[in-house]
């Protein structure tokens, strides 16, 4: 989830500003703190998709429901909506 949360919190202004000094002092490309963890991520050889983990029919609504219960959601630069929830998840099915 890290990789698409990232993209999404890149909308946010205050968000963006920290992501291009953290892509500064690592020395990637602007625009790519996202695109970096994926390969973070996959370079690890950690899941990047549910699928990956053997979920290949998700209850999206349902862990879209769940995750809107959760303290970070209500602490997220981007408010989050059930619906973000959802595409969030429909990015990593």
């Amino acid at each position: 989830m890290l990789p698409a949360v990232a993209a999404l919190n890149d909308q946010d202004p205050k968000s963006a500003e920290t992501y291009r000094l953290i892509e500064q002092r690592c020395g990637i490309g602007p625009k790519s703190l996202p695109t970096a963890i994926k390969s973070l991520v996959t370079n690890l050889g950690l899941a990047n998709s549910l699928s990956t983990i053997g979920i290949s029919d998700p209850p999206i609504e349902q862990l879209a429901g769940l995750a809107m219960e959760q303290w970070t959601c209500s602490h997220n630069p981007v408010p989050m909506t059930h619906e973000l929830c959802v595409e969030l998840y429909n990015t990593v099915a």
